[in-house]
């Protein structure tokens, strides 16, 4: 019996215990029913918010870059804030929105042009009324001062001819007049000068232009009619039993050839001084290496380049050969800078065009000097005793000669073209007087291989 009583408690104990936790579960789950509720709800309006500041189709590459711009900020705090400084830059109050903003800008622009330029169109037409402006109050003070001296002497005729101030002050008034008519009538001649003016000086621009380019092209052939000259008068003075001018010796021969691999093979090395990426021109012999009556050598069949050099050998490549001509052995080669036996000293003045931009300019010396240096070649400020060749470029052109009223910047640059121009004549008149040849930039090239590198 005991057992039984024991059994059936048992089970009101674990019903009541089952209904204890079946109510605390209810209450739990009507809790978290409600929360649920709530944060759907707060979900549900901020994702309102959200879809008021940007709707989900307008989330695009835009407004990733926005929300980067923005940084710390909300996107809409950062273009409200943008706003507010772009309403005080353009219309003086952070509270305007943009319609009155544009409502603004149509009030200051109503044929709709863009601020920015009205406020340059503005800005020009503000200085173009200052500059009225000042060439008025320069008027008026002319005027002023005008009528101060008329006032003046009408006062000193009023004293010495008091009865006849009348016809004084008509005379004035009829001065007056005619001040004004004069003015006018300058005004309308300093105009009509200045559009002269304006129209001289750009056809003397051209005409200049004209004729610097003329004087370069004389200048380049009297350079050679005077080393024509040169060479006449050493032949009438006996001077041509003499060996061959030192720009067109021989330096070696072609001792082997791989037409396949377009190679030469140079009977000097490394004893010889060469130099790798030196140039030398190719002639079937010595006697073809002879200038033309304007004083320029032949190119010759072909070019080659050093690319190895042995102790007593040379492997060149072959960049340059003339159609219907074979670069074979025993051909000569010829380099003007090089000598296997000495150092040629060089002097190098002028405007040079190493950049075949058709521009010669004094900066592109140094391309010249830069080449003469590479290959062992010796250079000179000055033509002296021990110069073997001078290596002229373009004369200095000189402008016109500066009146002294003119900038100082001017008359300087006048001058010191002025001074390098005079170098260039005594260099070269010294060189003729010297008996040491003169080359320009093409011979220079074409007795080194160079042009046929180019």
């Amino acid at each position: 019996m005991a057992s039984k009583t024991s059994a059936s408690l048992g089970v009101l104990v674990f019903l009541n215990v089952s209904w204890v936790l079946a109510l605390a579960l209810l209450i739990t789950s009507i809790i978290l029913f409600a929360k649920v509720q709530r944060l759907t709800n707060d979900v549900q309006l901020r994702q309102n918010d959200l879809d008021a500041a940007v709707r989900a189709d307008e989330r695009d590459d835009r407004f990733e870059e926005l929300k980067s711009l923005a940084r710390n900020q909300g996107v809409i705090r950062y273009l409200d804030t943008k706003l507010q400084d772009l309403s005080a830059q353009v219309g003086g109050s952070r509270r305007d929105d943009p319609a009155a903003l544009v409502e603004k800008i149509k009030a200051e622009s109503p044929e709709g042009t863009a601020l920015l330029p009205l406020l340059t169109s503005r800005n020009s037409e503000i200085e173009n009324l200052k500059g009225k402006l000042a060439a008025a109050e320069s008027a008026r003070e002319a005027a002023n001062a005008d009528l101060l001296a008329s006032v003046e002497r009408v006062k000193t005729l009023e004293e010495e001819h008091r009865k006849t101030i009348a016809s004084l002050n008509a005379e004035i008034d009829s001065y007056k007049d005619g001040t004004n008519t004069y003015r006018q009538s300058m005004e309308s001649t300093r105009v009509d000068m200045n559009n002269r003016v304006s129209t001289i000086r750009s056809d003397s621009e051209a005409t200049i232009s004209g004729l610097e380019s003329q004087a370069r092209d004389l200048e380049q052939q009297l350079l050679i009619a005077n080393d024509q000259l040169r060479r006449l008068k050493q032949e009438q003075a006996g001077q041509n039993l003499r060996g061959a001018a030192e720009e067109a010796l021989v330096d070696g021969r072609i001792v082997g050839v791989n037409s396949a691999g377009r190679q030469a093979y140079i009977g000097l090395g490394r004893k010889d001084r060469l130099v790798l990426g030196m140039t030398f021109e190719v002639y079937n012999d010595a006697s073809t290496i002879v200038p033309d009556e304007k004083g320029d050598y032949p190119k010759g069949k072909g070019t080659v380049e050093i690319i190895r050099i042995d102790e007593n050998s040379s492997v060149a490549r072959i960049i340059r050969s003339s159609p219907g001509s074979t670069i074979s052995n025993g051909d000569v080669i010829a380099n003007a800078i090089y000598d296997p036996k000495k150092v040629y000293t060089f002097t190098v003045y002028g405007n040079f065009d190493t950049n075949n931009d058709d521009v010669f300019t004094p900066q592109e010396i140094q391309d010249i000097r830069g080449l003469i240096e590479s290959w062992n070649g010796k250079l000179a400020d000055d033509i002296t005793g021990d110069t073997d060749f001078l290596v002229l470029g373009t004369r200095p052109v000189l402008p016109p000669q500066p009146k002294p009223d003119d900038p100082v910047e001017l008359i300087q640059r006048w001058v010191q073209l002025s001074q390098q121009a005079t170098k260039y004549d005594e260099l070269f008149d010294k060189a003729v007087r010297a008996g040491i040849p003169i080359l320009n930039q093409n011979r220079l090239y074409t007795l080194t291989g160079v042009g046929g590198r180019r």
